[in-house]
C-alpha cells in the first residue's frame, strides 16, 4: 500500500442521500483511497499480460503490432475516474515506451529512457482504448520481457 504522501489524489463530488447536495472529496486513482476516509471508489484490474517485444521503430501515426510492438485492447467503462496503464521491464537496462489510443487517436503516451512507464486518463471517456507497448531499445537487440498492467477506478 502507499504511502499517504504517495497516492494520486483526484477530485470527486460526493453527494448526499438526498442526492441534492454535492461536496468535493479526494480520492487516491490508483488504491481508490478517499483522502477522508469517507468515500471509497470501486477499483477493478481490467488486464495482466506477461509479454516481450524486440527493439524497433513505433509509427506513432500508424501503429501496427509485430515482433517490437504488442497492443491490448482494454475496456474502459462509462464512470470511470481514472485509468492506469503501466508498464514495468524485467530488465531495466531496457527502453520500452507506452502509447494509449482511442478510436485511432493518440490519446497520450508515456516514452521516457527508463524502462518502466504509465499512463494515468482522469475521467476518460468511456471506450476501448488501444495499449501499445513499444521496445525502442531492449539489451543487445534481444528480446525483452515485461508485465503490462492496466487498472481503473470508478465511482
Amino acid at each position: 500500500m502507499k504511502s499517504r504522501e504517495a497516492h494520486d489524489y483526484v477530485e470527486t463530488r460526493d453527494q448526499n442521500r438526498t442526492g441534492t447536495a454535492a461536496r468535493d472529496n479526494l480520492v487516491c486513482a490508483w488504491c481508490a483511497r478517499s483522502r477522508s476516509s469517507r468515500a471509497r471508489l470501486d477499483s477493478v484490474s481490467i488486464a495482466v499480460e506477461d509479454d516481450s517485444v524486440t527493439t524497433g521503430a513505433f509509427d506513432i501515426d500508424d501503429p501496427v503490432a509485430d515482433a517490437d510492438t504488442d497492443v491490448y485492447h482494454v475496456a474502459v467503462p462509462a464512470g470511470t475516474k481514472a485509468a492506469r496503464f503501466s508498464l514495468d521491464s524485467a530488465d531495466d537496462t531496457a527502453d520500452l515506451d507506452l502509447f494509449v489510443y482511442l478510436g485511432g487517436d493518440l490519446v497520450d503516451l508515456s516514452a521516457s529512457g527508463s524502462a518502466d512507464e504509465q499512463v494515468t486518463l482522469l475521467n476518460p471517456a468511456e471506450g476501448t482504448y488501444d495499449v501499445y507497448v513499444n521496445g525502442f531499445a531492449t539489451p543487445g537487440a534481444a528480446t525483452s520481457s515485461y508485465r503490462q498492467r492496466t487498472r481503473a477506478t470508478r465511482l
